[in-house]
């Protein structure tokens, strides 16, 4: 008997024919799969006798050295974890995650292997991913106080500018220390920070009224809706807080005022200990709706527990659409009174700030990812560029080095994308080219919108400049297409229009803050549903949204909104229901003329190099590449690895270094401070920098100076070699 056949019984003695987890058992050694279970069969769509006789590598879609490598990691460690693309017998593409352990039967090695489906996940991910910074502006921009405390401490790790506005607290003044510190003094009474405590532990959340005490003194009444979140793995409690000082005075006049209940805007009611209503104001008869129609018998218990008791207690009554925070009073004459809030509001911005926190988890993730992906382009490319230079134009190898060199610049524009819209770029309005930014954005604009839409774009080659952020417009568009695509579920067209126009001074008059002069139009038009025009009265406001809930934030519009008054345009819409939609945006032109940027056209410098540079890099392929251009042509180069590996270097003695070019974001030590050392000891030190991020990002991080010599992987060697024999040859 063979050992793949005992192998086979042994697993199947496991029980894994009746697991609903995909299951396989592969020989190491060559790949084989050995055996499957029924829902490997059902998922990969191969019979069984087919699935056994197959090889990893017919499924796994993967260079056949990774997989052979991740094979031997397998076999090695005693549990392995791996993302791979598996084709199905259907020719369809999933994204699955591969947990192997190793096991050895009769003498021979297998991996036993469950393999989990996370295509959806990994589509949900990037959807989170690029809503990321709208939840991030919610935070900062509620006017009611938010706070990010950890729950084990409750030290304070976030606040928003409302925080410091109702507090009176910087962030100075409160990040990195408790909440419980006594000298912080925020909290009034210990009691109701206590209750708070308890709620989160039974429930994972907690509403409450309770004092609190200003910077300055003055006690305010909060109305404070906290909910556990986890942030990084730490275990933490986010907390909205709404100043009702002044509305908890009106409502005591209120109530005082019994032959004006019906000016009170919230829920008041006397109700009888067995339900019925005495008395309900107007905006009392929205409640009682809510228990009539979803819970009177719980309400009942309620009220009756409350009269037994004779001590208020505070509820959440959830009717079709609005939730409601009730407060209910015994009262000695035989009934009780409810005071009721409309908290819907206040829980809604609490859902989606707790939501928010996981976005910016994704958007860092993404930007990571974008880093690294830049330095294996600057590689690729670098090398294909090498070769390029030492091939004949008559070669027939010239056509394939032209279109991997193409594919590297594509794919370098890509990383440019991720790395803007997960917020690894600042704001850096400048001369922008719209047509050639209409044209490049085109193609994410296709993929955003789905095949059934069909994209046309018609652009002036006329068309002006503008003087604006390029990820700012392509957000704009990117928003634009995102609305049109969900106004057209069953498909239709998208069209994306740009000239230059003059608006006269009727038209200024007509939209204030626009001045005359030229413009350049830009117009998205889809052939989707349309609206009405009560909706189009509310379009730009910040969270209003038409679609169901879970589906849209609200903050598209009003970001569009925003950048376009930002950049001194105006933007109109026209809509009408079952016709579609047209934004037209105007923004100002501009004389101003694009920056010359750096490409791989660029002529490499006549003049060779004899001088010596230190090269400064912890990517080891992009350093070798980096060292190979420079000594070819004749410069010396000493390298190393990391900031403090170059310090050694330097103090023992190193030649004459001219130049130092290096990575600004670099374990331990980075750019910035290396280079800041180096110049203490060699006063004429010139320095170039590198990075996978933009100099955007870089100084958004305040990694570096403005001004300061920069050059953005991936680069090609005749530009890396123009830019340093500039830097060299400057006075």
């Amino acid at each position: 008997m063979s050992a793949d056949v005992i192998a086979t019984a042994a697993i199947a003695a496991l029980g894994i024919e009746q697991h609903r987890v995909v299951m396989l058992l592969v020989r190491p050694s060559d790949g084989a799969i050995v055996d499957a279970n029924p829902a490997a069969v059902r998922f990969y769509g191969h019979p069984r006798e087919v699935l056994c006789s197959m090889k990893i590598g017919e499924i796994n879609q993967l260079p056949a050295s990774a997989i052979a490598e991740s094979l031997g990691a397998a076999s090695r460690d005693e549990q392995s974890h791996f993302v791979f693309p598996h084709r199905l017998a259907s020719g369809e593409i999933r994204t699955v995650e591969v947990h192997s352990n190793p096991v050895e039967i009769s003498g021979t090695q297998y991996l036993f292997s469950i393999i989990l489906d996370i295509s959806d996940r990994v589509r949900a991910e990037r959807a989170l991913k690029q809503s990321e910074e709208k939840f991030s502006r919610a935070f900062h921009a509620s006017p009611d106080s938010i706070n990010i405390n950890r729950l084990e401490d409750g030290l304070y790790m976030e606040i928003n500018q409302g925080f410091t506005a109702m507090t009176g607290y910087q962030s100075s003044d409160v990040l990195g220390r408790s909440s419980r510190n006594a000298d912080l003094g925020i909290w009034v009474d210990d009691a109701d920070r206590e209750r708070m405590v308890a709620g989160l532990a039974e429930r994972g959340e907690a509403d409450l009224v309770a004092p609190f005490r200003r910077k300055d003194g003055t006690v305010l009444l909060g109305a404070m809706s906290a909910r556990l979140i986890e942030i990084d793995g730490v275990r933490c409690v986010l907390t909205i807080t709404r100043d009702i000082t002044e509305k908890s005075r009106a409502e005591e006049q209120i109530r005082s005022l019994a032959r004006f209940p019906d000016e009170n805007p919230h829920p008041a009611m006397r109700v009888a200990p067995d339900g019925e209503v005495i008395y309900a104001n107007a905006a009392g008869a929205a409640l009682v709706s809510c228990w009539v129609d979803r819970s009177r018998a719980e309400f009942l218990r309620t009220i009756a527990g409350v009269w037994k008791s004779g001590t208020s207690r505070e509820i959440e009554v959830h009717g079709d659409s609005r939730t409601y925070a009730v407060t209910i009073v015994p009262q000695e004459a035989g009934y009780v009174n409810l005071y009721g809030k409309d908290v819907t509001e206040e829980k809604s911005l609490a859902e989606r700030l707790a939501q928010s926190q996981k976005m910016e988890a994704v958007g860092r993730l993404a930007g990571g990812i974008a880093h690294d992906f830049n330095n294996l382009l600057q590689v690729i490319g670098g090398y294909c560029d090498l070769v390029n230079q030492s091939v004949s134009k008559e070669s027939p190898l010239r056509k394939d080095l032209d279109e991997i060199s193409g594919a590297t610049r594509r794919a370098s524009a890509l990383t440019a994308q991720l790395l803007a819209f997960s917020r690894k770029q600042i704001l850096a309005p400048r001369a922008l080219v719209v047509k050639d930014l209409i044209r490049s954005t085109a193609k994410m604009l296709g993929r955003v919108i789905g095949e059934d839409i069909e994209l046309r774009t018609f652009v002036n080659e006329n068309t002006g400049n503008v003087w604006a952020d390029p990820g700012q417009i392509e957000q704009i568009l990117l928003n634009l297409a995102v609305n049109a695509r969900d106004a057209m579920p069953l498909g239709g067209k998208l069209t994306v229009e740009a000239e230059t126009c003059i608006l006269d001074e009727l038209f200024a008059e007509e939209h204030p803050g626009v001045r005359a002069g030229s413009y350049v139009r830009i117009s998205v038009s889809d052939t989707g549903t349309g609206m009405t025009p009560e909706t189009l009265s509310h379009i730009y406001e910040p969270f209003f949204t038409t679609k169901e809930q879970g589906k849209g934030t609200g903050l598209g519009l009003s970001t569009v909104f925003g950048i376009v008054k930002q950049t001194g345009g105006t933007i109109n819409c026209y809509s009408e229901v079952g016709k579609g939609t047209t934004f037209t945006i105007y923004l100002p032109m501009t004389s101003e003329q694009p920056e010359p940027s750096w490409d791989a056209s660029v002529r490499a410098p006549e003049k060779r190099g004899d001088e010596t540079i230190l090269l400064v890099e912890d990517e080891a392929a992009v350093r070798r590449f980096a060292r190979t251009v420079l000594e070819r042509e004749g410069y010396t180069v000493i390298e190393a690895g990391g900031g403090e590996e170059a310090l050694s270097q330097v103090s023992t003695g190193a030649a004459d270094i001219r130049l130092l070019i290096t990575d600004v974001v670099m374990p331990r030590l980075g750019g910035r401070e290396l280079a800041r050392r180096l110049e203490e000891m060699l006063p004429a030190l010139k320095i170039l920098y590198v990075s996978g991020y933009t100099s955007n990002a870089i100084g958004n991080h305040e990694l570096l100076d403005e001004g300061v010599d920069f050059l953005q992987k991936p680069f090609g060697s005749r530009e890396f070699l123009a830019k340093v024999r500039a830097l060299l040859d400057r006075e």
